[in-house]
């Protein structure tokens, strides 16, 4: 008996293919290392101004907690900004989540539908 290499690559549907080529698009790159780099300055941020009087933060991680929350416009509610500064960071933090996750997910669906009709056009 033929023992077969293993290729997932084989397995993988056209649209799970298509998907992992749009994500390795450089524009859909940038897009998640920005939001990401935006989520992470904003959770130090928050930790500095809100540190000394939020009895709810005490570590980077509470700040991170509250900014992941924020940028997905989740909103848990355990932590909530009590100064001016912390506030307005989370203005930011909301209106740039909504705009990149919006953003990102537009750009997907067209960097996807236009690889799609390459794949259809070079099937015919």
């Amino acid at each position: 008996m033929k023992h077969e290499i293993f290729r997932p690559r084989h397995h993988i549907p056209k649209f799970s293919a298509i998907l992992w080529q749009a994500v390795k698009t450089p524009v859909l790159i940038y897009f998640a290392v920005a939001g990401n780099a935006v989520t992470f300055a904003s959770a130090y941020l928050f930790l500095i101004l809100e540190r000394a009087t939020n009895p709810n933060v005490s570590n980077y991680i509470d700040a991170l907690w509250w900014a992941m929350c924020t940028i997905s416009t989740v909103g848990y509610g355990d932590i909530a900004p009590i100064t001016t500064g912390g506030r307005l960071v989370g203005i930011f933090l909301i209106i740039t989540g909504v705009t990149f996750f919006l953003s990102f997910l537009a750009l997907l669906v067209s960097v996807m539908s236009a690889l799609l009709n390459e794949e259809l056009q070079s099937d015919s």
